[in-house]
């Protein structure tokens, strides 16, 4: 057992490198200035790599049921150096096409394998622990941007970006390659022993059921729709990025302080909801959630009428951990509903939410403030969706509910009542 620890350090350690994907205002400065690219040119990088990312966790979802993870790894080590490498060479007038296909989409295609490969493979090794488990992982993605954003800004104070980027992606692509040799799945000698949930029901087990079957289950949409909501809201505020204090005025090294507090809020709101749901259980984590995004959105609409800087980044602290926990839900939801043998695929296809969420939140946002030339109305929109995101909370508990008897929904209160 002492095994999974090492495994859950590696995973960890890959994660919280390949966030990166989180600080792109900030990895992209540099690009913007050079090529003098628009607010929505620039968001449509972050629409393209979530995106692209989706479809990679699908893919990979796919893939590893009939290749190991060592493969699916390698794909997307493959990928990452192709995408960061390539992207170096990017010029004008093709400056924003390279871009959007090897940054956007080759790259943020292979982060997608990668963390589909990590997240059902370290579940399986933590059966007794999912939560903190899952927690872990998903904090140390979401500290990606809040450590390693400082360190690019840092770096391309003495380099130009073009070499450092060629750096990334070879570091990157070794971190996965080594990892690939790392991360396995647990064997019978592992003596990793299958749970059962002994809370409403001790004879209950958690039934695995594959896509096709997800697709036909009305819970599904009520928490994919849920999902899509949140999701808007917290991909909104990490496309804004840079922009949303910049427009406040506020001193460089401040401004990139405060887009720091939506990734560490982020990563941890990972932790925190692990820790929630082992110690509550689904229901009221997904509360919790909810009303913390009101919170977060609240302060956030209320800093653009008093342009009051701690409020602003109090606003984006929660705004992190409110999406964080989400996240860490997400993945929580669909092992403990449709099982753990089919978790990659299924959770591809949940995390598909993400498609919708960045249009609506990252690009619609960034349009938006082009006509407005402020945040208020994006923050007004964001908080009626966390309004109609409560009220689908409450039609999905009542279901769940309703049918418990024919489903895993016992499960979703491991360690919580």
């Amino acid at each position: 057992m002492r095994k999974r620890k090492y495994l859950l350090l590696d995973a960890c350690i890959l994660l919280l490198s390949l966030g990166l994907i989180y600080a792109y205002t900030i990895v992209m400065i540099p690009l913007k200035n050079e090529f003098d690219w628009r607010p929505s040119e620039l968001s449509m990088i972050f629409v393209l790599s979530i995106i692209s990312f989706t479809i990679g966790n699908i893919i990979a979802g796919r893939l590893l049921k009939i290749y190991s993870v060592k493969v699916v790894f390698n794909l997307g080590a493959a990928c990452i150096f192709i995408g960061f490498v390539g992207s170096a060479l990017a010029n004008t007038p093709y400056d924003l096409l390279v871009i959007y296909t090897l940054y956007g989409v080759v790259t943020s295609l292979g982060i997608g394998f990668v963390y589909n490969g990590i997240l059902p493979t370290i579940t399986a090794w933590y059966p007794d622990k999912v939560g903190k488990a899952q927690g872990a992982l998903l904090m140390s993605y979401g500290m990606g941007a809040f450590i390693l954003g400082p360190i690019i800004t840092k770096i391309y104070s003495i380099l130009p970006w073009r070499p450092v980027f060629v750096a990334i992606g070879i570091i990157f692509t070794g971190l996965v390659v080594f990892s690939s040799f790392v991360i396995k799945n647990p064997t019978p000698e592992d003596h990793i022993v299958k749970i059962t949930v002994d809370n409403v029901d001790s004879s209950a087990t958690i039934e695995d059921k594959d896509f096709h079957y997800m697709l036909h289950d009305p819970v599904f949409y009520l928490f994919y729709m849920w999902m899509v909501l949140l999701g808007g809201v917290g991909l909104g505020i990490l496309g804004i990025g840079k922009s949303l204090p910049d427009q406040h005025n506020i001193e460089t090294t401040l401004a990139a302080v405060i887009v720091g507090l939506v990734s560490l809020g982020n990563g941890g709101g990972r932790l925190i909801g692990g820790f929630i749901l082992d110690k509550f259980g689904r229901s009221k984590t997904m509360l919790f959630s909810n009303f913390l995004y009101i919170i977060a959105i609240g302060l956030l609409l209320l800093s653009e009428y008093n342009n009051n800087v701690l409020i602003l980044s109090l606003g984006c602290l929660l705004c992190g951990m409110s999406f964080g926990s989400i996240l860490i839900i997400m993945t929580y939801f669909t092992k403990t509903v449709w099982g753990l043998k089919n978790m990659a695929l299924n959770f591809g296809v949940i995390n598909s939410y993400g498609i919708i969420s960045v249009f609506i939140g990252s690009y619609g946002s960034s349009k938006i403030y082009e006509y407005t030339g402020s945040y208020v109305s994006v923050f007004i929109i964001m908080l009626v969706m966390v309004v109609l995101a409560m009220v689908l909370l409450a039609l999905l508990n009542r279901y769940l509910e309703s049918h418990k008897k024919v489903t895993n929904i016992d499960a979703l209160n491991l360690g919580g009542k």
